[in-house]
């Protein structure tokens, strides 16, 4: 059976409901909530874990020597919620140095927007992505910039050394990463 994403789990659920139940099944980063929806975005998987883990892993690495003033939180795992949506992102990230409560909170606890937003799409579709980054994550006041890691399946093909070629295309993909955000941090800490 094909199953296309995204799924409607139910309908008609209180914010607070879908917080709890969502932190219990430690499912919200593959669960968005709209209105009273609950839908299923993306289907856990290895791959999936993987990619924003080293996406993370790269990120962070990027900081280990900086001064701890300039240093920025991981905030994965937490759920930002704007009133009638609640979604987690893969990977998120924000500057020590935001101040708490913030004025424009993303969550009950008074902390500010990730400044910086990973998703990662295995089996959502690039359109579903898109409409939670732009309608969601990019909104005023809140995330600055979002990084999207598609994933495709990998076809078995090997290049003339035997390597996989989606391993290739994810290595190219982090180099150009580490690049980008090379760039963002050289930019960030000339604003700040």
């Amino acid at each position: 059976m094909l199953i296309r994403l995204p799924l409607r789990l139910t309908k008609n659920v209180k914010l607070e409901e879908y917080i709890e139940k969502s932190e219990i099944a430690d499912a919200g980063k593959f669960w968005n909530f709209d209105a009273g929806n609950v839908t299923v975005v993306e289907l856990p998987n290895p791959d999936h874990e993987v990619a924003h883990t080293q996406f993370t892993r790269q990120f962070l690495s990027a900081f280990s020597n900086v001064a701890i003033q300039d240093d920025v939180d991981n905030i994965a795992g937490t759920s930002c919620i704007d009133g009638a949506s609640a979604k987690q992102p893969d990977a998120a990230f924000v500057p020590v140095r935001l101040p708490k409560p913030s004025p424009y909170p993303c969550d009950l606890q008074g902390n500010p927007w990730p400044t910086i937003v990973c998703e990662v799409a295995n089996t959502q579709s690039l359109s579903s992505i898109f409409q939670k980054v732009n309608e969601f994550w990019l909104r005023p006041n809140r995330a600055e910039d979002v990084i999207v890691l598609k994933l495709w399946p990998w076809n078995g093909l090997r290049n003339a050394g035997g390597n996989p070629l989606r391993r290739l295309t994810v290595k190219y993909c982090l180099i150009l990463f580490l690049f980008l955000f090379i760039c963002l941090i050289v930019l960030f800490s000339t604003v700040l």
